[in-house]
């Protein structure tokens, strides 16, 4: 069954958008009933959370307004107004020799410093040698394009800082949860400083779920945040509020054979990169050098994490000793959920940092630390490897 058309929204040519877009079971006795001797001995049984709900009944929020959901803002005009500011349409030309610009299309941003730095998405950035951002009182600035990653869609522009304009703060997207409440702003269709609203639908979304392909081609990391607020081509690289007016995401995609399926990079991973994207126009990404694939969950303790099915020679994680089968559960504290955020988490930690890995081999639990390497260009000779009919280099573990 073909995948769903999923689609970066910048509005580009204003007639187009950008287009690409086992199993640990419990163990039974003779009667086929589940163990329930089957903890570790020193392990110490947890009850399980009840969420401060009593004898089942469930919480009951009134609405302010019949007819309105219960919890829902009387208005969202006075986050709007704050932010509104802040957003800014982003046009890109492409100058011809002569000095001419043309227009190419156009996207969003925000601006999230007293020094005119704004974030947006790197598809609305890209290929263009001339951008124009105009600012909500209507002036246009030119902006320059300070740092890109690809992988991810990230662009950072700046521009001469702004008088009167207060900067849009950045907010945990790790907080927010399913179901709250959340706003976006931006220029769908380019119609200026549109403001959408809904909830946040998803989380944890990656290329398996939105199969886009980074700009250039090649693999792409995400782990968006899903929302049914309004989002349409034109609306890229500008923000998703929460009910603080806070950052937690930058839009960036769409499926286009649904409604309300619109998906944004969570504002915590872009903070990871920020400081690499301004100093040094990019992202300088560490890698282990492994081939990894999802765990199954395991039904007793809920933990899944990520398989080793291949070890690279001459890489960070042979040096280590990492061996194929190895079952990875957490880098350096953090529960790996599946081999999509282990990617992550190894990419972002830093070249020459010793990390520690806690694994699982022959059903014995043990910490390894790694001392992560900088990922080889694509130019750049990558380590020796005998078995060339399983691919080339894997990117980037």
């Amino acid at each position: 069954m073909p995948r769903p058309a999923v689609r970066a929204i910048a509005f580009l040519g204003l007639a187009s958008a950008l287009a690409s877009f086992g199993s640990c079971k419990k163990p039974l006795d003779v009667d086929g009933e589940k163990k329930k001797d089957d903890l570790p001995p020193a392990a110490t049984p947890v009850p399980s959370p009840t969420l401060g709900i009593n004898n089942g009944a469930p919480i009951v929020v009134p609405s302010p307004v019949p007819g309105v959901p219960a919890g829902a803002p009387m208005s969202f005009a006075p986050l709007a107004r704050a932010a509104e500011p802040a957003v800014v349409t982003i046009v890109i030309n492409i100058k011809s020799k002569k000095g001419r610009k043309v227009r190419r299309g156009l996207g969003s941003g925000f601006i999230i410093d007293k020094q005119g730095t704004i974030l947006t998405n790197n598809h609305v950035v890209a290929g263009g040698n001339a951008i124009d951002v105009e600012m909500f009182n209507g002036k246009v600035l030119e902006g320059k394009v300070v740092g890109t990653d690809p992988m991810t869609d990230v662009g950072v522009v700046k521009i001469e800082p702004p008088e009167g304009v207060t900067p849009l703060p950045l907010g945990d997207s790790d907080a927010i949860s399913v179901g709250d409440w959340v706003f976006a702003i931006g220029n769908p269709l380019g119609l200026s400083h549109t403001v959408t609203s809904g909830i946040l639908s998803a989380r944890g979304r990656t290329t398996k779920d939105v199969p886009l392909k980074a700009i250039g081609g090649g693999d792409a990391y995400f782990d968006f945040l899903q929302t049914d607020a309004a989002i349409n081509p034109g609306n890229s690289g500008g923000p998703l509020l929460n009910l603080k007016g806070e950052v937690i995401g930058i839009n960036t995609a769409i499926n286009a054979q649904g409604q309300g399926l619109a998906f944004a990079i969570p504002i915590n991973m872009v903070k990871q990169m920020l400081p690499s994207l301004v100093k040094e126009g990019r992202l300088v990404r560490s890698y282990l050098g492994v081939g990894i694939e999802d765990a199954a969950v395991d039904e007793k303790t809920g933990t899944r994490g990520a398989i080793v099915f291949r070890v690279y020679k001459g890489t960070p994680a042979d040096k280590a000793g990492l061996k194929s089968g190895d079952h990875v559960l957490s880098v350096d504290g953090i529960t790996v959920r599946d081999s999509s955020q282990m990617r992550w988490l190894i990419s972002i930690a830093g070249v020459g940092k010793k990390v520690t890995l806690r694994l699982i081999r022959d059903g014995k639990t043990f910490d390894l630390p790694v001392k992560l390497e900088k990922l080889p260009e694509k130019n750049e000779p990558m380590p020796d490897d005998d078995d060339e009919e399983e691919g080339p280099f894997p990117f980037p573990h």
